[in-house]
């Protein structure tokens, strides 16, 4: 995981960019409408082409779902901005409030599931289509919903991870069962890391520190399903160079990302804003510097050659100011 919260990761897994926005650029006001700083504008606008940018040029029908307001820190401006066709979020899904038992987010993530079903019937008639879409019952501090197997009588997070995890299933068991299952990609991925607060440390106990720093992905193709295991290390950016490989689009290249099954294996020297990556080897080992580091302050901007002369906070704006600057 190289970029948190929700907002950075959407965009870094949808444009192959490391990306740290205040989060006063990315504020929302009362109406949850979008107040963004000069960065913010730059990707809003044409200085980057992302993943659903292209998959528009290649005729995608594209969908963006999710449970909570979708324009909840910028979000659906984001992702009208980038091609995409739909953007659905408590509001538009739960229309007629024929939704009762919300979560405070929106819908359950069962909801959304049955919503994302529904919405694959249509889809199968606008092929090729891109279907997004954004859970939320194991947002801390964790959400249950009625008919959810109970996992911990006392643990409401550890509940609300399970309930997310039991509502996949259910959707997957159904998807599989659609025509379109045969021809479709899949992928499930988390957005960013579990924050290494006090809660979560009662949560789960017996976690190794090493754990906070790593995000869930799986990939699934009609052609070759991945069943074992990557070795190799990857970052939030090299998700959209990832799922274009596995859609068909080759040599399509990201200023921060690598395909995953492509040529990541190549380039193991990785600079994000609080570690490296160097012959996949991760430094620093302590990943507290993941989880905590420092407000970002000025730096010069200058491409790094050595970057142990620099702390986290002036490596994290040195790499944005060269990403900035090559897109404009």
């Amino acid at each position: 995981n190289s970029v948190t919260p929700t907002i950075n990761a959407m965009i870094s897994s949808q444009c192959g960019v490391d990306i740290l926005l205040s989060t006063k650029g990315f504020a929302a006001d009362n109406n949850q409408v979008l107040k963004y700083d000069a960065a913010a504008k730059d990707l809003l606008e044409d200085y980057i082409v992302c993943m659903p940018d292209i998959l528009h040029d290649a005729g995608y029908y594209q969908v963006m779902m999710k449970g909570a307001d979708i324009n909840f820190s910028g979000k659906g401006k984001f992702f009208r901005a980038h091609h995409y066709d739909q953007t659905l979020g408590r509001n538009e899904l739960n229309t007629n409030n024929k939704y009762k038992d919300l979560n405070p987010w929106g819908l359950q993530d069962s909801m959304l599931f049955d919503e994302a079903l529904d919405m694959l019937e249509t889809l199968k008639y606008k092929q090729p289509f891109n279907l997004t879409f954004l859970t939320v019952n194991s947002h801390t501090p964790g959400f249950e919903y009625s008919g959810c197997p109970k996992y911990s009588t006392d643990n409401t997070m550890l509940n609300g991870i399970h309930c997310t995890d039991h509502a996949l299933g259910q959707f997957l068991k159904k998807l599989k069962t659609l025509d379109i299952y045969k021809n479709t990609v899949l992928v499930i991925a988390g957005d960013h890391v579990m924050f290494n607060s006090q809660s979560t440390k009662e949560n789960f106990k017996d976690m190794p520190l090493s754990w906070y720093g790593r995000t869930y992905l799986a990939l699934r193709t009609p052609d070759a399903p991945f069943v074992h295991q990557q070795s190799i290390f990857g970052t939030t950016p090299d998700l959209a160079p990832t799922i274009l490989d596995l859609l068909g689009f080759k040599n399509v290249s990201f200023i921060a990302g690598k395909s995953l099954v492509g040529d990541r294996a190549s380039y193991q020297r990785i600079t994000k804003s609080g570690f490296d990556i160097i012959n996949g080897k991760m430094t620093p080992e302590n990943v507290e510097s993941i989880l905590n580091p420092c407000p970002v302050t000025e730096a010069s901007k200058e491409k790094i050659y050595d970057t142990k002369q620099y702390n986290e906070c002036q490596r994290a704006k040195i790499h944005y100011l060269q990403q900035k600057t090559v897109y404009q």
